[in-house]
């Protein structure tokens, strides 16, 4: 078992030999910090939080900025473990055939369901758990999936954009094409 030194020296070791960038500022959100932390503590058998942990922090940089509303962030929602039960219950329901045709079909016709209510959050759940299923049916492993939706992001940040007013309304924004 670690003690709490050799654990925060490892976990910097394993975080900086992670393939996807992990940002961590107090401009970025701390829910995949969060996650990698958990993922962490788990591999490793660490003990977990204690009732009012967040009350015995001390942080060595006073330009440190800790509100107690930051600390919901340990309580993340597993994108990992959701997948693995989506993939179960998938296979289950659908079947373990790729049939990816049918996953593209439906996601045509989940983006009409979209279109027609833009504003019914589920329309557009539905589009995303259709999206990560056809992932999964594709051979990636719900790993893969997590990794690149992180690399993706970052991508898409390292972009050049135009400004979204020169776009006639209506028209997507792509990004800047050398």
């Amino acid at each position: 078992m670690l003690n709490a030194s050799e654990a925060v020296y490892e976990f910097a070791v394993w975080l900086t030999n992670l393939p996807a960038r992990t940002a961590m500022s107090a401009q970025d959100n701390a829910a995949s910090m969060a996650q990698r932390v958990e993922q962490f503590c788990k591999q490793n058998k660490l003990e977990d939080l204690r009732e009012g942990w967040e009350h015995n922090l001390i942080h060595p940089y006073s330009q440190c900025h800790i509100h107690e509303d930051n600390f919901s962030a340990v309580k993340v929602f597993d994108l990992i473990a959701h997948l693995h039960r989506q993939q179960e219950f998938s296979y289950k329901i659908f079947g373990e055939d790729p049939n990816l045709d049918r996953v593209i079909n439906h996601l045509r016709k989940e983006i009409e369901e979209v279109a027609a209510d833009p504003k019914d959050i589920l329309e557009w759940i539905d589009v995303m758990k259709l999206a990560m299923d056809g992932a999964c049916r594709a051979g990636y492993s719900p790993d893969q999936i997590a990794a690149a939706l992180d690399e993706k992001q970052q991508i898409l940040e390292n972009r050049k954009w135009p400004d979204p007013k020169t776009i006639p309304s209506g028209q997507p924004v792509e990004h800047i094409r050398k």
